[in-house]
């Protein structure tokens, strides 16, 4: 397993959100998925990962299984993890500072067998939850 750069362990801002969930439509850019019932969108404002579920518990767990899967491909591929996404369009943004906090943040913890200084300190990737109204 590739080392687990420290560099990735910045605090992030994840925002929930009711809506319709994300597709990637023909041109590769995400859009609402009108065939779905609307559910949580969880949204990291810093890197735009987003993540999608029923309800609040199930887009925590899905969130977190697709940052880990961010920041392992970007390792596999001998990169730096995040560093090549855009931070999440300006209407996210627009949203946090009247989003109620939650009281559990979303943590990623470094996968089994992986090395380096980050995992030597038990450091993991960090996310203070909100939730828009």
């Amino acid at each position: 397993m590739r080392d687990w750069p420290v560099s990735v362990m910045e605090p992030l801002r994840v925002l929930l959100v009711r809506e319709q969930p994300l597709r990637k439509g023909e041109n590769g850019k995400l859009i609402p998925d009108e065939a779905a019932k609307p559910g949580w969108v969880a949204v990291c404002l810093e890197h735009f990962v987003v993540a999608d579920g029923e309800t609040i518990p199930e887009v925590r767990l899905s969130f977190e299984a697709t940052l880990l899967a961010e920041i392992l491909h970007a390792l596999q591929a001998k990169q730096q993890p995040l560093a090549d996404l855009k931070p999440a369009p300006e209407r996210y943004q627009a949203l946090w500072q009247d989003a109620e906090p939650l009281a559990n943040p979303i943590s990623v913890r470094p996968p089994e067998g992986s090395t380096g200084p980050a995992v030597a300190g038990k450091t993991q990737v960090k996310a203070e939850v909100r939730i828009a109204a």
